[in-house]
């Protein structure tokens, strides 16, 4: 795959300027949900002129230096695993991936089976691509176990896993499985074009990146070829990316299902995750095969609602634990909040759902002291991502004038290629502290100023909307930032306007 060099041309289709704007406008949906590394600014610098921001990614092909400098972030498993990289593009990168792959989003939708839950485009929409709404794709995996489950051919389900799958997601893997659903010639080779320049970034993780909003469906896209495998072979199925579902009458079949799978992951560079090859009987409690099983949560509702949630901690249920508060978030109960600040580990497994959870039922909460002390602990590859969600969830007013420059000084003292989000929100939440105005100010300007990274600048020039009304000289300082770092313009003009 040397023939993908990273170069993309300005006449590319994906950088006609109202693309882009409908993508720009596209991806602050998306960052409006709070994805796993969220931005402080929720991109709403860029989102502010659209057509300024789809001038910038047109400048920045035009260099031929359309992915940036992107940064890689720990991010944690709900297994006690190692954190796995995810990879944190800047604002004009993601939207320009996120507008490359439009032309691919409807045949990849088209292409896939329906068996394959998610992530993928939806299907009949109309301007920039959506992914499928993840409340819908849990109600129709809800909706299949429950169908197998009462099929009198089908006795139980095996469950397999494709070992770290984005990582091993090869250009040549990707091209095979773009041009397997048609995709546009031209599109083909911005992705591969794109991906491949990544790989020339420093400390960049090999493979399809994860965390950008436009590597899911492709990340779905590259086990079809598997998907047609279980098709042929007959074998009632379901799969969530790289997770397989396959519903058969006994763990016999069960054993022809995994070895095809294992085989076809080999022929695309892959392997499956041999410690997470279970099989499960619908109707038996415990395993009774030597392939590890009995029953499991996912599909037997009666068993999590019988855990409560400090035995869901307790016995590193996480899976379990998700959904529980995830349905008490929906209902607005508060019962759970003295588990969750009782239980740090949580941030270090489930930092998101833990976070949102407490910020639906903040009313509630009685003291936010320990989640002060998560975000003042040191940071590590462990808790980098809790921290982060724990400062976007803090409220505003706790956060005093000692506890904000102790916040703004360790997000300076951050490695910031290993940390750099987790930098970008102690800054900000800094910046919205009880720090005097003219303190604060100082600090954002002379940080932005010190720093070569974009993210952070734009993160501290754009707290600057915290501090009140900027007197002249800060007005010419944020002036001279844009004028030094031209992609800055689009934050800058949204501070002083």
């Amino acid at each position: 795959m040397d023939n993908y060099n990273g170069e993309i041309t300005i006449m590319s289709s994906f950088l006609d300027e109202q693309r882009l704007v409908d993508h720009t406008r596209a991806i602050g949906r998306h960052w409006r949900n709070r994805p796993s590394i969220p931005d402080p600014l929720s991109y709403e610098d860029v989102l502010h002129d659209a057509y300024r921001t789809a001038s910038v990614v047109r400048d920045r092909a035009a260099r031929h230096f359309l992915v940036g400098e992107p940064q890689t972030f720990p991010f944690p498993k709900e297994s006690p695993t190692a954190p796995r990289d995810m990879v944190r593009l800047d604002p004009y990168a993601d939207i320009a991936f996120r507008s490359m792959i439009q032309p691919a989003a409807t045949r990849i939708s088209l292409g896939l089976a329906d068996s394959v839950i998610q992530t993928r485009p939806a299907s009949g929409t109309r301007g920039p691509w959506t992914a499928r709404n993840l409340k819908q794709s849990f109600n129709l995996r809800n909706k299949l176990m429950a169908t197998y489950r009462q099929d009198p051919s089908l006795h139980g389900y095996g469950t397999l896993d494709i070992k770290s799958h984005f990582p091993t997601i090869g250009l040549g893997l990707l091209e095979t499985t773009l041009n397997s659903v048609a995709v546009p010639a031209g599109t083909v080779e911005a992705i591969l074009n794109f991906v491949a320049e990544l790989h020339h970034v420093p400390g960049m993780p090999a493979g399809l990146p994860i965390g950008p909003e436009a590597s899911g469906p492709l990340g779905t896209l590259a086990l079809i070829p598997l998907d047609r495998l279980l098709e042929a072979a007959g074998i009632t199925n379901f799969r969530w990316v790289d997770d397989i579902f396959c519903f058969v009458a006994d763990v016999a079949d069960f054993h022809m299902a995994a070895e095809l799978v294992r085989s076809q992951a080999i022929r695309g560079g892959q392997a499956i995750n041999e410690a997470k090859v279970n099989f499960h009987y619908f109707d038996k409690p415990h395993p009774t095969t030597a392939v590890s099983g009995g029953t499991h949560w996912i599909d037997q509702p009666d068993l999590l609602d019988a855990l409560s949630l400090q035995e869901c901690i307790d016995t590193e249920e996480f899976g379990p634990f998700k959904v529980k508060l995830g349905g008490m978030r929906y209902n607005n109960d508060a019962g759970a909040i003295d588990v969750i600040l009782a239980n740090p580990i949580l941030w270090e497994r489930i930092p998101r759902q833990t976070a949102e959870y407490l910020e639906s039922v903040a009313y509630a909460v009685p003291s936010w002291d320990p989640i002060k002390q998560i975000i003042t602990s040191e940071t590590t590859r462990s808790n980098a991502a809790g921290q982060v969600h724990a400062l976007r969830i803090l409220p505003d007013a706790t956060v005093g004038k000692r506890l904000g420059l102790d916040l703004f000084d360790r997000g300076q003292s951050l490695p910031r290629r290993e940390f750099g989000p987790a930098r970008c929100w102690y800054g900000y939440k800094a910046s919205r502290s009880e720090i005097p105005s003219k303190k604060r100010m100082n600090l954002l300007l002379e940080a932005a100023e010190a720093t070569p990274d974009l993210n952070e600048q734009r993160v501290l020039v754009g707290s600057l909307r915290n501090v009140g009304g900027l007197p002249p000289i800060a007005k010419d300082a944020v002036q001279h930032l844009a004028r030094r770092t031209p992609e800055l313009e689009p934050t800058a003009l949204w501070v002083l306007n």
